[in-house]
């Protein structure tokens, strides 16, 4: 268990546990129970932004995550297999004003919003040189009236192939994230109109590749050239949680660039 205590919200105390069972010397299944908070930021607090009002009122928002996983492991490969369920009470989001001005408010949304996922990881070697990576996440969200959130993808995948040998490094791997649903407002316009409506909107999946490629010269000196995203892909950042969706890319387009790293 943990112990907290914070000066606006007073005392928290957080129980974790879990178990492992090991049936073989291959196979490993847990169970793991835990809680926690997260208290509201300085924005979510003091903000006064125009469309986005602060609010010195809101309480911390309180979860329970509860995790089923297997895990199995062999000479070169490395399985796994994780079963989530988060629940969030007083969870922070942002609610529109009353009077149609476009202008919304930090609020604690009532009720528990839920989150179900699963998520699968192989990792293994292939002859010497090589390793890669597959990770895939499955997965939703829905809130006190059983309606599915907005702004969260329910699927996200993240994998990569690793060739080592001699000094020299040549790495790929890429991310996808599923289409989103939204409730888009462009930030542009909404700065000069707070009152610009929102728009349904989707955001399509997104493919990003990215690689590096590297050689370690004497005495733990490595050189790399670095490339992300580099089939240029224009992606808007959904924010998941906080219900508002900015004209901003997901950082910048394609990268190149030169890495010097020395190890001590």
């Amino acid at each position: 268990a943990r112990y907290v205590y914070n000066k606006d919200f007073g005392s928290f105390l957080n129980p974790r546990g879990g178990m492992v069972w090991s049936p073989s010397k291959s196979l490993y299944i847990k169970a793991l129970y835990g809680s926690a908070f997260r208290s509201p930021t300085m924005n979510e607090k003091y903000l006064n932004f125009g469309t986005a009002i602060g609010n010195e009122e809101l309480n911390p928002e309180k979860l329970k995550t509860l995790e089923l996983g297997i895990d199995y492991v062999l000479k070169k490969l490395n399985l796994r297999l994780n079963f989530y369920h988060t629940a969030i009470d007083d969870l922070i989001g942002r609610i529109p004003l009353p009077g149609g001005s476009g202008i919304t408010q930090y609020a604690n949304l009532a009720g528990t919003s839920k989150y179900t996922g699963v998520e699968g990881e192989i990792r293994g070697v292939i002859g010497k040189y090589f390793r890669f990576y597959l990770n895939v996440y499955i997965g939703k969200g829905e809130d006190q009236n059983g309606e599915e959130l907005q702004y969260i993808p329910n699927l996200i995948q993240n994998g990569g192939i690793t060739f080592k040998a001699s000094g020299f490094l040549a790495s790929f791997y890429y991310s996808y994230m599923d289409s989103v649903e939204t409730e888009y407002r462009s930030f542009l316009y909404t700065m000069m109109n707070p009152a610009t409506p929102f728009q349904s909107e989707t955001i399509d999946s997104a493919f990003l590749l990215n690689a590096k490629i590297g050689y370690t010269l004497k005495k733990q000196l490595t050189i790399s050239l670095i490339g992300q995203n580099l089939g240029d892909k224009q992606v808007m950042a959904p924010e998941f949680v906080r219900k508002f969706i900015p004209s901003l890319q997901n950082g910048p387009g394609r990268r190149i660039y030169l890495e010097l790293r020395k190890s001590f």
